[in-house]
């Protein structure tokens, strides 16, 4: 959520995850897309995918050591489902996505707790700092 997906920890997230698990970015943009390697083209994966899926095996090993090394979302892809991506500012498709799903209560409780614990370390971390 709200980020380029760059940085680690934030950025192996996405692959540490159940391969059925659903995943899906709340941002304002796309980040952490799986691309493939350099010299290989989507027409040229799309080829290697038919001709694995006619049995052929060097092309069957060919994908899956693609696959293996492509890590990130699939958004665009035709074999995505689990891959979603909602675009725009994270709090309000973050509210909105909460409201939709009937969780509005435990989520504004969860909130409450969590902005309680911060006030909590921040004046815990005040009070050292003056008695130092």
């Amino acid at each position: 959520m709200g980020t380029s997906l760059q940085v680690h920890p934030f950025a192996g997230l996405m692959n540490e995850v159940e391969k059925d698990v659903v995943r899906v970015l709340f941002n304002r943009e796309p980040a952490g897309v799986a691309e493939l390697p350099a010299g290989i083209s989507e027409e040229k994966f799309k080829q290697l995918k038919k001709e694995a899926e006619t049995g052929n095996q060097q092309a069957m090993i060919f994908v899956q050591l693609l696959a293996q090394h492509m890590s990130g979302f699939k958004f665009n892809s035709e074999d995505n489902k689990r891959d979603l991506f909602v675009q725009g500012d994270c709090d309000p498709c973050i509210e909105a996505f909460v409201k939709e799903l009937g969780w509005e209560e435990d989520f504004k409780k969860i909130i409450t707790e969590v902005r309680d614990e911060f006030k909590n370390r921040q004046n815990s971390q005040e009070t050292k700092e003056a008695s130092s």
